[in-house]
């Protein structure tokens, strides 16, 4: 069986995964997540705007694959700033969104371009979080290259519309041929390969040196939060839950102490390790950030806030109504906040956490 593209990530990392793969023995998952739809939904935009040069209806397309209008544009935009780049410096669009094959595996490519110099881009347009996506990447650069005859360099790109990030490598149809082929001769049931790929791979519960490693971590934590475990255990799944939970009480145990000591504690080098809440978590507000809020508002819905010893961030800011604000809430809440972090009560460059001071 072939390998697609997209499972080359995984398969370059693990010889069993891969040997698994081209044996066709990965459990198929037909469910579909908020996150692939959205990703189907800015292909299918960007497709439509990369064929078409025409005005693309993003409302219809939101309404068609039920998402929100707000998320799809974004990341539409985002895209299209790059494409409209790429054409900006003479590159043509040659193919979009094809389906492509050779003896050793498929995929399907979002971009091709050309240049009148000679080199080309095979590109990947990616909604999620930046990750190594090389692999997959070079796949596309040999498919799409023997397919259209690209005979200078390859420019391999993904672009990360959510972080406007992009990962370039250069390539050539030989190299990618090469690469590909080296990562197939890979494939080896007797052998796998722990490592971040593991979170996302359908075969970990019955991988071996997976649950090998899972039980070697897992006793570290058990030693330290005291959690109970049963030997042996049923499954994975049931062990990975008993391990969440010891490292839920270790974590909550470590919060309290810092909490405890003021959300500041030394630690054994001299060095101090502060501990900052994220917008989720519930705490009280020292008495400079009190001060900082209440001067921003007129009633005692603020104070209130802070002495309910409820959630506070900027979002919670957010939710109150513009008239218990001093002035425009708008530029209340980005006062309150840029004073937050001036004072250190604000982790730097999130502006959306709260430090226990």
């Amino acid at each position: 069986m072939k390998l697609r593209a997209s499972s080359l990530n995984i398969a370059a990392q693990c010889p069993l995964y891969c040997a698994e793969a081209l044996e066709g023995n990965l459990p198929k998952d037909e469910t579909k997540s908020e996150v692939s739809t959205i990703g189907t939904a800015v292909h299918a935009a960007l497709e439509e705007k990369a064929k078409t040069n025409e005005m693309v209806s993003l409302d219809e397309i939101a309404v068609k694959y039920g998402i929100g209008i707000k998320q799809l544009s974004y990341l539409f935009f985002s895209g299209l700033n790059r494409l409209d780049s790429y054409l900006s410096q003479e590159f043509e669009i040659i193919a979009s969104e094809q389906e492509l094959e050779n003896e050793l595996i498929t995929g399907h490519c979002d971009l091709v371009m050309s240049h009148p110099g000679g080199n080309s881009i095979v590109l990947d347009w990616k909604t999620g979080n930046v990750s190594d996506c090389y692999p997959q990447l070079m796949g596309y650069a040999m498919l799409a290259g023997e397919q259209h005859q690209l005979t200078g360099d390859i420019y391999i790109v993904g672009e990360f519309l959510r972080e406007q990030e992009s990962i370039t490598s250069k390539t050539t149809v030989v190299e990618a041929r090469k690469y590909i082929e080296n990562v197939l001769n890979s494939a080896d049931k007797n052998k796998a390969c722990i490592s971040s790929h593991c979170t996302y791979c359908p075969l970990k519960n019955k991988c071996s040196v997976y649950a090998d490693s899972i039980t070697a971590a897992g006793r570290d934590l058990i030693a330290i939060s005291g959690c109970e475990i049963t030997t042996p255990l049923p499954d994975l799944y049931e062990q990975s839950k008993l391990l969440r939970k010891a490292l839920d009480d270790y974590d909550k145990a470590l919060k309290a102490m810092i909490e405890n000591a003021g959300g500041i504690l030394e630690r054994a080098d001299g060095k101090v390790f502060s501990y900052k809440i994220s917008e989720t978590k519930k705490f009280n507000l020292s008495e400079k950030a009190s001060e900082i809020i209440n001067s921003y508002s007129h009633t005692a819905t603020l104070t209130d806030l802070l002495v309910r010893n409820v959630e506070f961030s900027k979002s919670t800011l957010n939710k109150i109504p513009a008239n218990q604000f001093n002035g425009g809430k708008g530029k209340a809440i980005t006062a309150i906040m840029s004073e937050l972090e001036e004072a250190g009560l604000v982790e730097k460059g999130k502006r959306n956490t709260l430090q226990l001071i």
